[in-house]
């Protein structure tokens, strides 16, 4: 019986469970179901679960503690006193927008005038340019805050326009030169002592701004409102989802659920989006249409939508995004065709996935490689191929450092940077053949001796009938999900198909799955050309083992529980029916 998931050549997917004894007096009070999800992440939350589940009431860290803040401060407030021209330099991505959407609202909001540049994807590419520091000198912005950017722009931060003041704002790995503006924040850098480093872009820049307002308007209520955004960039930009993200993204999603801003209801409304919304619909539906704009056009697109002062004014600009959102759609899956179709063609790689193609724009580039990776759990580096350059993104698995790789193959490329899981990078179209050899070469000599293994962490075996719709609803305490605190994860034994059909023009399939009396709908999504093999097993009377997410869905008033499958097995023998 094929899993959910597809076969990979040289994956072997392992299911792990904690086998370490719950003890009785364990966090009493609370479901079963909830009692054995925490204990199996104890690690991960820590010996104080209360603190866990309530972060929200978790004090922020002082934002003096970060290194560079209180010059940045006083370079800002100095800035809003005199009544001199603030720019804000973004990214443009999801964290970077909403990180230059933060400071705009925020600075304007105390008297600033305040103005903002977003580079292009194609024109301009990632990060401070000389050309885009010179535009805002011209616009009379002799201080320049950077957004999500600009802690290895060594070069351009030493020559940007004399006399033009820089503050920083950044969440990458620092390389071993960093540039020296007036003042840099980022949790990463050397010296730095803020207790949290895993903040998003639009964290560190929401640190600077509490600093001011701490400074020049303490006690500013508007404050908690920008939260949002820093919600949607945490999400978007995959930070850790613990400590204090974990407390600003609660923050944000009540305030999201309160008082939205304009462009956000505006954005929900146009795209159809589930209310109330939470780090999963941000994930998958929000933050997605957000990075649209850079990525089919242009990010101020999305930049104006969050800026916009009403539902009204903002309505023409999110229909606009769902536009864009859509041709995104289109041409990530035709993007993904033609690489299946190479990988077909030349052979699927054991080690990584290391392509390049004219056709696939910059703005596609990072989205093809992370679909590649969940469809071949292998990294992927993936390209467009310029007339003189190849510029493409990394994405990664557990256990396998794309920077590393990047470095390994340093002589080869222009530019590079970002995290352990998601990287960009250049090379010239001349040193495109060697590339290719040197990264998979170091990913051969990377790889465990028995291949790349998808892992599979179990929080529990339990029984369908453990599912209640109330145990289920319990677990909403652990949101908000994301990285480092995915959603809960279960396995049943020994279920019975009594019934399989298809939905979502084919796409995704649906099964009736039981063991006892209990029969539970459950959705395997994009699973859909394996409907054949699952209606054989269900005339057959095949037993499963299936491994599973599983929610509370709502239609019409009426509540039941659905699993939302990831892998199944044939049952073990001896398995209880």
């Amino acid at each position: 019986m094929p899993g959910v998931a597809p076969a990979t050549a040289g994956v072997s997917k392992q299911w792990q469970f904690d086998e370490t004894p719950m003890p009785g007096s364990f966090e009493p009070g609370r479901s079963s179901l909830l009692r054995r999800v925490l204990w199996s992440r104890r690690g991960v939350i820590g010996g104080d679960v209360p603190a866990f589940i309530n972060a929200e009431a978790a004090p922020l860290n002082p934002p003096g503690l970060m290194k560079g803040l209180p010059e940045g401060v006083s370079l800002v407030a100095e800035a809003l006193r005199a009544g001199e021209r603030i720019a804000i330099f973004g990214d443009y991505d999801a964290d970077g927008v909403t990180a230059t959407a933060v400071l705009k609202r925020g600075l304007t909001r105390l008297g600033g005038d305040v103005v903002t540049y977003i580079p292009h994807r194609i024109l301009d590419g990632y990060g401070l340019s000389g050309d885009g520091l010179a535009e805002l000198w011209r616009q009379g912005a002799r201080l320049v805050v950077s957004c999500d950017c600009g802690t290895n722009s060594v070069d351009v931060v030493a020559q940007r326009p004399a006399g033009q003041r820089m503050v920083i704002t950044d969440h990458h790995l620092p390389a071993e030169r960093i540039a020296r503006p007036e003042a840099l924040l980022n949790p990463h850098q050397p010296g730095c002592l803020y207790p949290f480093k895993e903040l998003s872009g639009a964290g560190v820049a929401y640190k600077l701004l509490e600093g001011v307002v701490d400074l020049v308007a303490p006690g500013a209520e508007w404050l908690d409102q920008l939260l949002q955004l820093v919600a949607i960039g945490a999400v978007a930009d995959v930070v850790a989802l613990l400590g204090e993200n974990r407390t600003l993204v609660q923050r944000g999603l009540r305030s999201l659920q309160q008082d939205p801003l304009p462009g956000i209801e505006a954005l929900v409304e146009a795209g159809g989006l589930r209310q109330p919304l939470n780090s999963t619909t941000i994930g998958f539906q929000l933050a997605p249409r957000i990075n649209a704009a850079g990525r089919m056009d242009d990010a101020r697109l999305a930049l104006d939508l969050l800026l916009a002062p009403s539902v009204e004014e903002a309505r023409p600009l999110a229909e606009h995004l769902e536009r864009h959102n859509l041709a995104r759609r289109q041409a990530t899956e035709s993007a993904l065709r033609e690489a299946a179709e190479r990988l077909d063609l030349e052979g699927r790689p054991d080690s990584a996935i290391v392509m390049a193609d004219a056709r696939w724009s910059l703005g596609l580039v990072g989205l093809v490689a992370g679909r590649l990776v969940d469809q071949y759990h292998m990294p992927a580096f993936v390209m467009n191929r310029g007339a003189d350059e190849c510029r493409g993104s990394a994405r990664s698995i557990e256990g396998f450092n794309v920077v590393e790789a990047l470095e390994s193959c340093g002589g080869l490329l222009s530019r590079y940077g970002g995290h352990e899981a998601a990287a960009g990078f250049a090379c010239s179209l001349g040193d495109l053949p060697a590339l290719v050899e040197g990264l998979q070469a170091y990913a051969v000599s990377n790889r465990p001796e028995q291949g790349w293994s998808r892992l599979f962490p179990v929080d529990a075996e339990v029984e369908l009938g453990d599912l209640t719709t109330g145990a289920v609803d319990e677990l909403k305490v652990l949101e908000p999900f994301g990285q480092n605190n995915r959603p809960p994860r279960f396995c049943v034994r020994g279920v019975e198909i009594k019934a399989a059909s298809v939905f979502g023009q084919g796409e995704h399939m649906k099964l009736w799955v039981s063991n006892g009396d209990r029969v539970i709908e459950a959705v395997a999504w994009r699973r859909g050309k394996l409907i054949d093999h699952y209606r054989r097993a269900a005339q057959q009377g095949d037993r499963l083992d299936a491994l599973f997410a599983v929610e509370v869905s709502k239609w019409d008033g009426d509540a039941a529980v659905r699993l939302e499958l990831e892998d199944v097995k044939r049952s073990r023998p001896g398995t209880p029916a």
